[in-house]
């Protein structure tokens, strides 16, 4: 099956430890290796639940254990998720219900990458970051903002 993917951002966002990197377009390629295609080229996706899904697209990771953010273009609004590496199947979280709300979740975290957040900014971060994700899983940008180590 064919899908169309949206246009990349390139990005590397780091606050404390932790933080996400996205890849463009280009670099998106060679990230789907050992997710949805073997290294001779064959596709790893499969149709059973715990499966890597057909059209599931990794565009990016967190930088503190490395799991994928990747994309379902299956779906209309190209929803966003993450995953555990090392699980032995895959559970995925959404953590923006569209591309553009994680696009705009990132824009926001790297505003505030270089601050020392107060728990009551934090906060107010976070509910901006929830209006943008919709119904998805805020505790995914929590982590990303909370632990600084």
């Amino acid at each position: 099956m064919e899908f169309e993917l949206p246009k990349l951002i390139e990005k590397e966002i780091s606050i404390g430890l932790n933080g996400i990197i996205t890849y463009s377009n280009l670099q998106s390629k060679d990230e789907q290796l050992g997710y949805s295609i073997s290294i001779d080229g064959e596709p790893l996706f499969g149709f059973e639940e715990g499966d890597w899904q057909e059209g599931w697209y990794v565009i990016g990771r967190d930088t503190l254990c490395g799991d994928p953010i990747f994309v379902d273009l299956n779906g209309r609004d190209i929803p966003v998720f993450t995953a555990m590496h090392g699980m032995g199947e895959w559970q995925e979280i959404c953590i923006s219900g569209t591309y553009e709300g994680f696009l705009k979740s990132l824009s926001k975290l790297e505003d505030e990458s270089d601050r020392n957040l107060s728990d009551n900014d934090t906060r107010i971060v976070l509910k901006e970051i929830k209006n943008y994700i919709g119904d998805a899983h805020l505790e995914f940008w929590e982590r990303i903002i909370r632990i600084k180590i």
